[in-house]
C-alpha cells in the first residue's frame, strides 16, 4: 500500500517518499505495543521523518493525547486518525 510510493506527509504535507532510501515512514496511529492493528489501513499514516519522530515522542509521553478507537479482529484502529495529525501539527509549530 505505502511501500515505494510517492506521497505527502499527512501532517505537514511535505512531499515524502516511502520505500527504500525513504524520506518518510508509515506510522501505526495506535502503536502495535498498545494493541494497534498491524496491517489495517485505518491504523496506518504516512508521515515524513520529522513528523514521525514527533508522533513517536508523543506516543511515549504518559500524557499522550488519547485517540478514540474501536476494536477489530486484527487489533485496535482509530475512529478518527486525523485527530493525531492535528496534534502533530500543533506540536511542530
Amino acid at each position: 500500500m505505502f511501500r515505494n510510493s510517492q506521497a505527502f506527509c499527512a501532517a505537514c504535507e511535505r512531499e515524502t517518499f516511502i520505500g527504500k532510501g525513504s524520506k518518510g515512514a508509515v506510522d501505526h496511529v495506535i502503536p502495535l505495543v498498545k494493541g494497534g492493528a498491524r496491517w489495517n489501513e485505518d491504523n496506518l499514516l504516512g508521515l515524513c521523518l520529522s513528523c514521525h519522530s514527533t508522533k513517536t515522542y508523543l506516543d511515549k509521553l504518559k500524557s499522550s493525547p488519547l485517540i478514540a478507537y474501536i476494536r477489530r479482529e486484527d487489533g485496535l484502529v482509530p475512529l478518527n486518525k486525523m485527530k493525531i495529525v492535528d496534534v502533530i501539527r500543533a506540536t511542530n509549530l
